[in-house]
């Protein structure tokens, strides 16, 4: 009988599957994103106008930069190999 051999997934098949199985985090910091740029545009008394360039600029780089910090900070808990 062959022994069960304890096999790690490596850091890109860890990083893909943490992808694949906690997409709705992504899909709800994106969320907060949208209503983050609303509420700052109602707050000025302005209308967010999603086909308005600046507004959607202002919404993309907000989406843009919560992602990054999401997938910055899932790569920190990797441990380094010694």
């Amino acid at each position: 009988m062959i022994d069960e051999i304890d096999i790690k997934p490596t850091c890109q098949e860890d990083f893909r599957d943490w992808i694949v199985d906690n997409w709705e985090a992504v899909e709800d910091e994106i969320a907060k994103s949208i209503d983050k740029v609303a509420h700052e545009y109602s707050e000025n008394g302005e209308n967010f106008l999603i086909d308005d360039s600046v507004d959607s600029d202002n919404l993309m780089q907000e989406i843009s930069n919560n992602i990054k910090k999401g997938l910055l900070n899932v790569i920190d808990t990797y441990e380094e190999k010694q």
